[in-house]
């Protein structure tokens, strides 16, 4: 956020609905504000090292 990463929290192993058993999942926690967001990475897969330039007067909008 302004040009500085989140810091964010290990949680360990995910192994909930939609990841497969096979994946390595891992689940983390990030904290903007007052609002915590849980985050998944799965190693090996597109968005693990994403990085996302957002220009001024613009928005990143991301969803599933």
């Amino acid at each position: 956020v302004n040009g500085e990463p989140l810091p964010i929290t290990p949680k360990g192993r995910y192994t909930g609905p939609g990841v497969p058993a096979r994946w390595e999942t891992w689940e983390f926690e990030e904290q903007v504000g007052s609002v915590m967001h849980r985050l998944l990475k799965t190693a090996g897969r597109p968005s693990y090292n994403m990085r996302a330039v957002v220009p001024p007067d613009h928005y990143f909008v991301m969803g599933d």
